[in-house]
């Protein structure tokens, strides 16, 4: 026992110097989600945080309801409903520890509050307990076994590990926990699967205030993910409107990033944690460049962890989604410009006169570069996006390519390998000005934090 003890030791501290040259570190941060390297602070992606909530989510406040909302829940007789299943919802409450507020809001959208019917899925309550063919949910004897059994299945979908792992029995929800939880109940797993949060469903933000009432809400169905091309109208008040209703503090979404303290933030288009989502014509490992530069560009400027999964959403609402051909460098700058309050200056790339001189002095300004182009590394033959990030003191550039650097293209199934694919020295790459004015542009555009 003692011997292996001692070689668990042993190897330890080997894989620890190990480690430490293979990073070739300088100096570690006291922050251990970033190591300094030549004078240059970078994000360390082995230490990276789960975000409690996602950037640029938030809503106005619901301490009022839109008119509408109110008249429509009023019109439902939803507190005389809540009131007559009050005591069936407070004993499951006590069972479980799920708010009852939540449980009947749950009630709400799946069955209207009928009580002859489930708060699960809406089906007939019929005097005995039985499963779901379709679902595989059980439906209680009576409401009240009913909805011990209804908040036993919403505590298991909250907190499904591959979803949100949610705790809603924790009491002092956060707007995004709630949100999360009803999104986790509600094709949550289609929306994860599209990189949709919870303020993209109206089952969940529907009516919760102006902005949220009526219009199209995207339609996920089980094999494509997303689809803009069947979107459909859900008029009826979504689950954080009508917790509002009841009487539950939902609040204004406090949400905020994680902050970033690097210099440049580095994100591999194949990284584990978005590679295999779909977009255009494959997915982010093999068409989402755009994106996953864009996501550079917004973290660095505006200090805030803004990953390429969380944004995608943004980028398909303006447009940046091309499907067969990647994204659209247009309205990628349109969408950091409007939804990240960035501020542009298109660089001219179709005249090469002087493109050199003027790439400099943006990046002299303080501006970070997004060019999409053909031709030798770091662009691609088919066209690729890049990040301009500073110019170096050899009078090279610092280029951000989310494909990673040359020789780390190989493929393992449908992703890379997780360990270099965010990895800041594979990331990062300095270049000769001319690599990158030397080829046909698709677009340039210097995007400043001011």
């Amino acid at each position: 026992m003692v011997s292996k003890m001692h070689f668990s030791v042993r190897l330890l501290i080997i894989l620890a110097v190990s480690l430490a040259i293979i990073l070739d570190t300088t100096s570690v941060s006291a922050n251990t989600r970033y190591y300094e390297h030549n004078n240059i602070l970078y994000y360390s992606k082995d230490a990276t945080e789960p975000a409690t909530c996602t950037p640029g989510a938030s809503f106005s406040t619901t301490t009022k309801l839109p008119d509408k909302t109110i008249k429509n829940l009023e019109s439902q007789k939803v507190k005389e409903k809540a009131e007559k299943n009050k005591s069936s919802y407070q004993k499951a409450e006590k069972a479980t520890g799920v708010p009852w507020t939540m449980l009947a809001t749950l009630h709400f959208r799946e069955a209207g509050m009928d009580s002859g019917r489930s708060l699960s899925n809406g089906e007939p309550i019929t005097g005995t307990k039985y499963k779901n063919k379709a679902d595989g949910v059980w439906v209680g004897a009576n409401l009240d076994e009913d909805a011990i059994l209804a908040a036993q299945h919403f505590i298991e979908m909250a907190s499904a590990k591959d979803l949100y792992k949610i705790d809603v029995t924790k009491g002092n929800l956060t707007t995004e926990e709630i949100g999360r939880s009803f999104l986790a109940y509600n094709r949550g797993r289609l929306y994860k699967r599209a990189s949709l949060d919870y303020t993209d469903s109206g089952y969940v933000m529907q009516g919760i205030d102006e902005k949220h009432i009526g219009g199209d809400w995207i339609y996920l169905d089980p094999f494509g993910g997303h689809s803009k091309s069947r979107e459909y109208e859900n008029s009826n008040p979504g689950a954080l409107a009508v917790l509002s209703y009841l009487g539950m503090n939902v609040g204004t979404s406090s949400c905020k990033g994680t902050p970033f303290e690097g210099d440049f933030a580095s994100f591999g288009q194949c990284d584990e944690r978005w590679g295999k989502l779909k977009y255009s014509s494959g997915n982010f490992c093999s068409s989402a460049c755009g994106v996953v530069s864009t996501a550079m560009i917004i973290t660095t400027l505006k200090k805030e962890e803004y990953t390429p999964d969380k944004i995608v959403g943004k980028v398909r609402d303006y447009g940046g989604e091309i499907p067969g051909s990647g994204s659209s460098g247009a309205n990628l700058a349109k969408m950091m410009k409007d939804e990240y309050k960035l501020t542009l200056e298109n660089l001219n790339v179709s005249n090469k006169s002087g493109l050199k001189e003027r790439i400099e002095t943006a990046l002299d300004k303080g501006g970070i570069i997004l060019t999409s182009g053909k031709g030798g590394r770091p662009y691609s033959s088919g066209g690729h996006f890049v990040v301009i990030y500073k110019k170096m003191e050899n009078g090279k550039w610092l280029i951000g390519d989310p494909a990673g650097k040359e020789g780390t293209s190989t493929m393992q199934g449908t992703i890379r390998e997780s360990s270099f694919a965010s990895d800041p020295k594979n990331i990062l790459k300095e270049y000769e000005p001319s690599a990158i004015t030397t080829y046909a542009h698709n677009e340039m555009v210097a995007v400043y934090a001011k």
